[in-house]
């Protein structure tokens, strides 16, 4: 797929849409220090009645049982005294607890697996589902449902982004664990994604390199760096050129690093709120497919996603697949 012409980003002034971010990040931060001992409430309940006078005060012990409630940067309980100095935390969910509890039962399990053997399981994951627990909520994520699913624990070494739809594989016996996080970090496991776009780049193939590092103006971005971060490497595909599609092929596992290397090389993904993507109901970013070495019988695994689990930008890839193998 790479045709050996490199291209480097550099860091740059892509502009960013902080309340765009913040109207499409899942939930609201609050923050309360307390310094002197006669303004301090009592309880951690106390003090979230007190400070937060718009939510429901009947509804803390359903919020409380989802997370997103903290003291000094720890999980606590609503009765938990609160010492002098202190800080209390809450990640208000925007859908309120609610919208929580109702999605756990829009996630059978057994009607997206997509490959099971003793040893691995590979899912779909809708996008609007977090990989493993997030600041905002501890019930609802593909871990725990994998796990209650397979009934033990178990290794999730590569993961997908919250609003990122695809294929998920995970180690589901003690003996495949480190085999199969060793293929990732060796890079002996090969990740396909399609994006669409709507700035159809003018070339047919690209392999994108940079370091990425956090960006400063918002803790959950990334930008490209020419000395922080980590090196990162992706080849580029266009497959279709109206509605432009592209096949994307991380070399490396950063964080938001498809996104970057799109939205920095001047083709930001469709949805992608994060770097000024066109608006839209979805991020067009979804996992399509895995090649790999199984980790214990070294027979070589093929991993597609269904069809019929394919959001509808990008339907009818069957006749795109022979791309994977170039």
């Amino acid at each position: 797929m790479h045709d050996g012409t490199t291209h480097m980003l550099e860091e740059d002034s892509l502009n960013i849409d902080l309340p765009r971010i913040y109207d499409a990040l899942v939930s609201i931060y609050h923050q309360f220090k307390y310094l002197e001992v006669s303004l301090c409430p009592a309880s951690v309940l106390e003090a979230l009645c007190q400070e937060l006078p718009h939510i429901d005060t009947r509804s803390w012990e359903a919020r409380h049982l989802c997370g997103g409630i903290y003291l000094n940067g720890r999980p606590c309980a609503l009765t938990d005294p609160l010492p002098v100095p202190c800080k209390v935390e809450y990640y208000e969910p925007k859908g309120g607890p609610e919208e929580i509890y109702k999605r756990i039962f829009d996630y059978p399990v057994n009607s997206y697996v997509l490959y099971e053997d003793d040893y691995l399981l590979a899912v779909w994951k809708p996008a609007s589902i977090h990989c493993l627990p997030a600041k905002e909520q501890q019930l609802f994520f593909l871990q725990k449902l994998l796990e209650d699913y397979c009934g033990t624990k178990i290794h999730m070494p590569s993961r997908l982004d919250y609003s990122t739809s695809g294929v998920v594989l995970v180690s589901k016996h003690v003996d495949s664990h480190a085999p199969l996080q060793q293929a990732y970090e060796n890079r002996t496991i090969q990740k396909y994604y399609v994006l669409a776009t709507d700035t159809c780049p003018d070339w047919h193939e690209r392999h994108v390199a940079c370091r990425i590092a956090r960006d400063p103006r918002h803790h959950i971005l990334r930008r490209p760096h020419p000395t922080e971060g980590k090196p990162s490497e992706t080849d580029f595909k266009v497959l279709r050129s109206d509605p432009c599609l592209l096949l994307a092929k991380p070399k490396t596992g950063r964080t938001h690093q498809i996104r970057v290397h799109a939205a920095y090389s001047g083709f930001p993904i469709i949805g992608d709120n994060f770097y000024n993507g066109r608006p839209s109901d979805s991020l067009h970013l979804a996992s399509i497919a895995l090649r790999l070495s199984h980790p214990i019988s070294k027979v070589a695994l093929r991993i597609d996603a269904n069809e019929d689990f394919l959001p509808s930008w990008c339907k009818n890839l069957t006749e795109l697949y022979p791309s994977l193998s170039a």
